[in-house]
């Protein structure tokens, strides 16, 4: 899987008469806020410096999918709803890829219906 940077243009980035300190690089969805039952969960006691990168593996269902068709073009978004994921500080010494595969290419997984995801969410 090859990360994607969803930095915005520059030029998206700053509204007219907004305030620089108000705004981010980056889109407001993007951000993920873990509380203390979440990090109790993925075992995280010390928090990590503001700044710091983590390696995020996470399993999402699509919880809407929508199109709108509107006179000056069309727009699509997609929310995905986390229900399962695995963080770890990035070690920038290592390959990721083997941390994460090993030596061998990962498998192609067919995707999983929505029944799958079902049984994952609501299992025992």
């Amino acid at each position: 899987m090859d990360l994607i940077d969803l930095k915005k243009e520059p030029e998206q980035q700053y509204s007219e008469g907004e305030q620089y300190e108000d705004q981010s690089a980056y889109s407001y969805g993007l951000c993920i806020r873990l509380g203390e039952e979440e990090l109790a969960k993925l075992g995280i006691e010390q928090l990590p410096a503001a700044g710091a990168e983590m390696m995020i593996k996470a399993m999402a269902y699509v919880k809407t999918a929508s199109e709108k068709k509107e006179m000056d073009g069309t727009s699509k978004s997609l929310e995905l709803q986390i229900c399962a994921m695995g963080i770890d500080p990035m070690d920038k010494t290592k390959d990721n890829a083997k941390s994460l595969y090993g030596n061998e290419a990962p498998a192609k997984e067919s995707p999983r219906s929505g029944q799958d995801i079902a049984n994952y969410l609501y299992k025992d």
